[in-house]
């Protein structure tokens, strides 16, 4: 899984053809972010809402096995980054 970056890939392609991987790609914002945060601001979505899990973020591995194990009671898994002993 990767995030969204100005930088150029890093990712070497001889390695993806190599070892016979598939790379899909997905953009999902369709330009709603100014509606969206309209909405926000006008309360008439509560982002809170669509939280379902929050894992300490040292537990990450068993976010991502949660999300991919349960898609559909697992909406959004938050990673905690609160303060930590």
């Amino acid at each position: 899984m990767l995030g969204f970056s100005a930088a150029p890939s890093a990712i070497p392609q001889q390695e993806l053809t190599r070892k016979e991987l598939t790379l899909y790609a997905s953009r999902l914002n369709c330009a709603m972010f100014p509606t969206v945060i309209d909405w926000i601001s006008r309360g008439l979505v509560n982002p809170g809402h669509i939280v379902t899990h929050q894992v300490d973020f040292r537990d990450v591995a068993s976010a991502f096995d949660l999300a991919e194990r349960n898609p559909r009671e697992s909406c959004k898994v938050l990673l905690d980054f609160g303060e930590h002993a």
